[in-house]
This record gives C-alpha cells, structure tokens and sequence, in this order.
C-alpha cells in the first residue's frame, strides 16, 4: 500500500481536480435529467409557455452534453497521470536492478524479473487509467443516485435501492473471485514464459544433450496449468458481464412495475426514473466489478513491486563517466588495495587481502575454480559489497569517488564475453547504429584482438548480425570482441578475467604478442587465467586460495 499511495500523492492537487471534474461532470447530468423530466411535464401543463419549454429542453441537452464532455476529458486526463505514474514505477525498478547487491539479485529468475516490468508495473498504473476515473465518473453517480430519487417523491426509491444494492453485492462477490483467478492466470502465464526464456538461451545444447522432450513436456504442462486458469478465469468473468449487462434494465423493469400500479407517478418522473436507471448508472454498475478486479490486482502488484524495491541494494551511480584524465608516475602505484575483505552469506570470500601494483605492470592472479578471482576483480570496480582499509587508484582516494569516476579508470573483459544482439561494428563500438566512419580503426582493433580471420569469413563484414546473446559465434569469439572493445575504450588499468579461456594455442600466442605485451604493454594489467603458458610473460603472479592472496617465487 505504501507504494500505491506515495503515487497517488505526487501531482495530488491535479488528481484531485480531476476527481473534482467527474464530480461536475455528474451534477451537469443530473440537471440534463431534471431538466428533461420538466420539460416532459410541462407539455401536459397548458401554464407553461412555449419559453420555458424550450429552456428546460436547452438545459437537457447542455446539461448531458457537458455531462459526456467532462467525462470524456477526464478519462484523457487519468490516461496521461497513468503515463507520469508508468514512468516514476519503472525508473525506480530500473534503478533497484541496476543497483542490486549480487545475491539480491539472483533471487529472481529473469522470467521474473521480466514480469516486474511487463505485467505489475502495468498493472499498478491500471489504478491511474482505469480504476480512478471509474471513481471519478461513476462513483459520484452512485452516490447522488439515492438523493436523484428522493427529490422525485412519486418513485419507488427503496425498491430501486434494494435491487441496485443486490447486483452490486452479487458482483462484488463475482469480482472478488475473478481477481484471484486473474492472478493465477497471470502467475501461470509468467511461469510458462520462464520455461520458454529459458529453452530458448539452451536450445543448442538441449538439442545436443538429448533434453528436448524434457523441456518440451516442462513447457506443454505449464501451458496446461495456464489454460485450466484462464478459462476458469473467463468463465467468471463472462457471468459477471452478464449480470452487469442486465442489471440497467433490471432496476428499470422495478421502475416500470411500480409505474404501472400507481397512477401517481407522472410521465416525467417516469422517463427520469428510465433515465436514471438506464443510462445514468449504466456505468457504474457495469464498470463497477471490474474496478475491484483492477484493484486487487494493482494491490498484489503493488505487494511484488514493494518486495522487489526492498531488496538490499547498493546505492550507487552506475553509468559510466567519460575517461578520467591520469597522471601516470612510475612512482605512484597504479592500485593501492590495503585490508580487502568480502563477505557473503555470512562466508568471508576475501579476507585481508592487501597488495601494489605498479603502473605498467603486467600481474597474473591464478588459484583453483571458486577461490575468489574474479570476485576480486568486481571488488576493484566495486560492483559487490565490499570493505577496504585503504583503496587508491594512481594516489587518488578510490572510496570518495563516484562509481562513474572510478570505473573510467578500467577497461573490464569478462570471462564470458558479453555481446549485444546487433552488428559486429556496434559490439565493438559498443553503441546501437553506429556511423561507418570509424571502420578503420575498429578493425584494427579487431586485428590486435585476433578476430579479422574470423571478420574475413563473413560475408557482411561489420555488419554482420550475431543474434541474441551472441548465439552466432563461439566462445572464443565472443572473448575476441571484448577484447576489441576494451582496446576502443582506451582505460590505464585493464581488469581481464581468464579472456584467453576459450581461444587456442596459437590465437593465444597472437593476443599475448600483439596485445597483452604488445599494444597494451604500458597498460596496467590484472589478468585472472588458468592458461600456465601466460605466466612467464607476466611481471609476477599471485595465487589466490582460501580467500587470501599471496606472491609466487620468481621461480615461476
């Protein structure tokens, strides 16, 4: 609830002035009504001039055509407050995944975390679009439809009460239910949507693996699960906009009845009454059921959105500055790390880890699978939860800067070799549609990065599209572009996590000649590897086991 009120508090003044226009927009129908029950009882009354007549008639029509108006420009108006409100709830879930501690943030599947933005951010905002001006244009109709009836004594006020109050009853009862089953039906749906996600990131190696009946049996019984909900959910829904569809003609059906048994009732009040009954609730009672269901709705969005946006998180900047300008001395180490500690779940990854390196210098970090490497190297560009004694880059105090500053002074090449679905010119410029007009240097760069043989065999060239995920190319190539991109980006220090894992021998060979110690070689470098060939090109290395760090003998 929290969430949904602090929504609803932001613009309040405009939203309150909207709920103040539905509220006009049904006094103007109400005086349309009046007015048209006048004008029928004054053409049985020779007293009243032909003037009158036409002023009441004038008032009915001005009356329902600013009563439609006002409605009309209110539903417009909640539409863009909806937008404002679409746009405030997705910037702060953007801003919690971005910013989400690393065990927060596996708590989700992507499936899930999908959902958040598709389905409940959605949903929450249906309260703006939908539910709000409902209350606006037709709760003011429910309340003044009591008092409309007083003011015509000569109709059946408690009989018409009574049936509108049972079909909302009845309704109430039938919304309630279908907002459990819409959240069921939404839940089976995000459920089967995760088993596609998920095949479909895997369908290479379920083909080869032999698990394609598996998946496929996964898949057919969540989409058996979601069928049975949604047409249980349709099948309420349909009774329920059957009632609703009824209900007008229900209360005029009382009217007529109690009409044709008192001689009382004129014919105004009569058409008034049909009027009432007819048109003037028309909406409130056919939209009422589906407000509630909207409403629950929104509410048990609202409850997955307040739990995902208190997930523990790091509240940081994360987009990246530009280069920082570096005053490289021999003098000054390129990393100070003093008393580097990492927990997680109560586990110290790191435990008093403390070390130089100087600028320039080329440092290899080895140590069995799960010791903490490439921990350490998201610890220097504080990506997890981490504690530092003492923590500086080229003399500068690391832990005052903004995260955008400190990570200007990285270039960062994952083991996994990320890759955007776009071009090969737009992975190593890394940017979507990139101008042409820097070809020359990106395949350069792809020369050094040893990815132009590759670039040779295909028959777009730069533009050669590599799929979602980067499920055109192998391993080796995804490392390839990274490595090409970290050359464009052009940082002092180079964080590189075993980016030689997936390449052979003699590739291997090229990018430690031609890179590693060739364009990079005043580069300060921190390579984590498994490849025992690199080491002897490297200035020293360090083994990391048990969460400590510790020097090698030159020896190795």
């Amino acid at each position: 609830m929290q969430l949904i009120v602090s929504l609803l508090l932001q613009r309040a003044f405009i939203r309150l002035g909207l709920f103040l226009l539905g509220v006009l927009s049904t006094g103007a129908a109400l005086m349309g009504v009046f007015a048209q029950k006048q004008f029928i009882d004054g053409l049985k009354d020779s007293s009243v001039g032909t003037s009158v007549l036409l002023l009441s008639l004038s008032m009915a029509a001005f009356g329902l055509f600013t009563a439609q108006a006002m409605q009309a420009l209110c539903k417009f108006l909640f539409v863009r407050e909806s937008a404002f409100a679409h746009r405030e709830l997705a910037e702060q879930v953007y801003e919690q995944t971005l910013a989400l501690r690393g065990e927060s943030r596996f708590s989700l599947t992507v499936g899930e975390t999908v959902s958040l933005y598709a389905q409940d951010v959605s949903a929450v905002c249906t309260l703006f679009e939908e539910v709000l001006p409902l209350i606006s244009i037709a709760g003011a109709p429910l309340l003044a439809f009591p008092i409309a009836l007083h003011l015509m004594h000569d109709l059946p006020a408690t009989p018409l009460l009574l049936t509108a109050g049972l079909n909302l009853f009845i309704c109430f009862a039938l919304a309630s239910r279908q907002a459990k089953l819409f959240r069921r039906s939404k839940a089976a749906t995000a459920a089967r949507v995760a088993f596609i996600n998920e095949w479909l990131q895997n369908m290479r190696a379920v083909r080869m693996l032999g698990w394609l009946r598996i998946f496929e049996e996964k898949i057919f019984q969540a989409r058996r699960v979601e069928t049975a909900a949604r047409v249980k959910q349709v099948s309420n829904g349909s009774g329920m906009n059957g009632l609703m569809q009824v209900a007008p003609y229900m209360l005029n059906a009382v009217a007529l009845s109690y009409a044709a048994t008192r001689p009382e009732v004129t014919a105004g009040s009569l058409v008034a009454a049909l009027w009432l009954c007819g048109v003037f609730m028309v909406r409130p009672l056919r939209s009422f059921p589906w407000a509630v269901v909207n409403t629950l709705d929104a509410l048990a969005s609202a409850r997955r959105l307040e739990g995902y946006l208190a997930l523990e998180r790091e509240p940081k900047e994360h987009h990246l500055a530009p280069a920082a300008q570096i005053k490289v001395s021999q003098s000054i180490p390129a990393l100070m790390v003093r008393g580097l500690r990492v927990v997680q779940n109560g586990q110290a990854l790191l435990e008093d880890v403390s070390f130089n390196v100087q600028a320039g210098a080329c440092l290899a970090i080895v140590g069995p699978v799960g010791a903490g490497k490439t921990i350490l190297l998201h610890a220097l560009l504080r990506e997890i939860p981490c504690e530092f004694e003492k923590y500086e880059i080229f003399g500068q105090d690391a832990l005052a800067l903004p995260l955008s500053q400190l990570r200007a002074f990285f270039g960062f090449v994952p083991q996994d070799g990320f890759v955007m679905s776009a071009n090969i010119r737009d992975n190593v410029g890394f940017a979507y549609e990139l101008p042409s007009t820097n070809d020359t240097r990106m395949l350069e760069h792809l020369k050094y990065s040893a990815f132009a043989p590759d670039l040779s065999l295909m028959n777009a060239g730069l533009e050669t599209e590599i799929g979602e995920r980067g499920v055109n190319l192998s391993g080796g190539q995804r490392q390839r572009l990274s490595l090409a991109r970290a050359m464009g980006l052009d940082r002092e220090i180079l964080l590189l996590d075993d980016c030689f894992s997936a390449v052979d021998v003699g590739t291997e060979k090229h990018l430690v000649e031609n890179l590693l110690l060739g364009q990079w070689k005043n580069k300060t470098r921190l390579l984590v590897t498994h490849r025992l060939s690199v080491l002897p090109q490297c200035d020293s290395v360090w083994t990391l086991e048990g969460g400590r760090l510790r020097q090698e003998e030159a020896s190795l």
